[in-house]
């Protein structure tokens, strides 16, 4: 979040001092907990969705974690699936606006097959499989959803590509 922010923004009690990367280039992020739906109406059975626009001259990425799911996922799950979002499409969809200030998938190679994010972040360096992966040990460690750290890293990785 911290390349999101603006000059003199608090976030979890922290001041920032100057103008982040993502706010000097005019993209923003908005978390939020609302009932995700499907096309068709129907709630999702998603835990949490990452979606694109455009608002005035800026560009948002909404953050949305699935209100519906609030009571039947652990605390761990929870956490697991906004570091999904924000790690892995929130990046991306930020480096997106920031390369021609649309989201159009321009940061990803366009032959794939699949979810163009979930494909990105298969690069070992990504910010998923390192910050994520460290923040979800020590998630592990508090709530202790997998019995090693090889549990960890294949829940973190059991999404569709």
């Amino acid at each position: 979040m911290s390349q999101f922010a603006s000059e003199g923004q608090v976030i979890a009690g922290h001041e920032y001092t100057k103008q982040a990367i993502y706010d000097k280039n005019d993209i923003d992020i908005a978390y939020k907990v609302a009932t995700l739906k499907e096309k068709d109406g129907s709630v999702s059975a998603a835990n949490g969705r990452a979606t694109p626009r455009e608002w005035y001259q800026r560009r948002v990425i909404d953050v949305t974690y699935n209100a519906a799911n609030v009571k039947t996922i652990s605390m761990y799950s929870k956490i697991q699936t906004m570091m999904h979002e924000s790690f892995i499409h929130e990046t991306y969809f930020a480096g997106d606006a920031m390369d021609d200030r649309s989201f159009n998938y321009s940061n990803v190679p366009g032959t794939f097959s699949g979810n163009p994010h979930h494909y990105k972040t298969r690069e070992s360096n990504s910010m998923f499989s390192t910050q994520g992966y460290k923040l979800m040990l020590k998630m592990n460690k508090i709530y202790k959803a997998h019995k090693n750290s090889n549990g960890v890293w294949n829940d973190m990785w059991n999404f569709a590509h």
